[in-house]
């Protein structure tokens, strides 16, 4: 039996949001968010403009989307009454592209987004931004780096979008589980689960490492919600607070097989605290009467699809 990509319950919360009469268009649908929002998508009857750096073929669960190259001029005849931008460069391009040609591709992409937003056509936007853009509430100020300017600026572009009728979310994200991640070597989560395949979990963090965990198709379900509902404003990422030791650990309890040896570097020094206060998240969850995964749930899910 396949592996569920996304749960029904976000399936279900996207279906009740979006009217089926919508035209929206997803930047970014190659990627991990992007590709995670096609698939909750992938019944839905409104019609739906796939956007990716190139053309291709895009099969995501039993469908496959044709992706079309970014053309401004085919957005702008598409029509769109709702954008859905996950068109982002992740930080490991800076030092494939080096700092200036980063820097600049990322204010092409913000200046892409700003004009597409502002079509006529356009009443709703929803844009991801990163825990990076802020300081860390609860623990000690990160180096923010053109990362986190980048997406200060999506920020404060979103905030300049905001109309009476056009509301803006902007999905502040900081850690998530999914699926549909491209790069399981690059997240711990998933690191994790790759790991209890060859039998043993490593966790090197030299200190205590705390996160809030919540699956991409939940969150990107609820930021939805909320955007249709008219609700402009931001949705940080949210779930118990846990300790990445205690994820390894939690990671080799489920495991479907032997259970892998897990191992740790002792923790010392300040503990750093990735993560939001959860309330954001607990309050769009709440709106909707919506119960996301549990981080168990999560852990099993990207068992069962690595």
């Amino acid at each position: 039996m396949t592996p569920a990509l996304v749960r029904d319950e976000a399936t279900a919360l996207v279906a009740e949001s979006l009217w089926f009469g919508e035209r929206i268009v997803v930047l970014g649908a190659t990627g991990w968010f992007g590709s995670t929002m096609l698939a909750l998508l992938e019944r839905h009857p409104a019609t739906v403009l796939p956007v990716a750096s190139r053309a291709r073929a895009h099969r995501i669960g039993e469908r496959t989307w044709s992706v079309a190259a970014y053309d401004v001029e085919h957005v702008v005849e598409f029509a769109p009454t709702v954008v859905l931008d996950f068109a982002y460069l992740t930080r490991g391009h800076e030092s494939a592209l080096g700092t200036a040609e980063y820097a600049h591709r990322l204010d092409e992409l913000a200046r892409r987004l700003d004009r597409i937003a502002r079509l006529p056509s356009v009443r709703a936007v929803l844009t991801i931004s990163s825990g990076a853009a802020i300081a860390v509430p609860e623990g000690p100020t990160l180096p923010v780096g053109v990362y986190g300017e980048g997406k200060r600026a999506v920020e404060a572009l979103a905030a300049g979008l905001v109309e009476p009728a056009r509301s803006v979310v902007v999905a502040r994200t900081y850690s998530v589980s999914g699926t549909l991640v491209g790069q399981p070597h690059a997240y711990a989560f998933s690191h994790f689960a790759l790991q209890a395949r060859a039998g043993e979990i490593a966790v090197q963090a030299p200190t205590e490492v705390w996160r809030r965990y919540c699956g991409v198709d939940d969150y990107l379900a609820v930021c939805v919600a909320e955007l249709m509902a008219g609700r402009s404003g931001t949705v940080d990422s949210g779930g118990p607070l846990v300790e990445v030791r205690e994820i390894a650990s939690r990671v080799a309890d489920l495991y479907p097989g032997p259970r892998p040896l897990v191992t740790a570097a002792a923790a010392s020094g300040s503990a750093l605290t990735y993560a939001s206060d959860d309330s954001t998240w607990s309050a769009a969850c709440a709106h909707h009467s919506y119960r996301p995964a549990s981080l168990d749930d999560q852990i099993r899910a990207v068992q069962a699809a690595l």
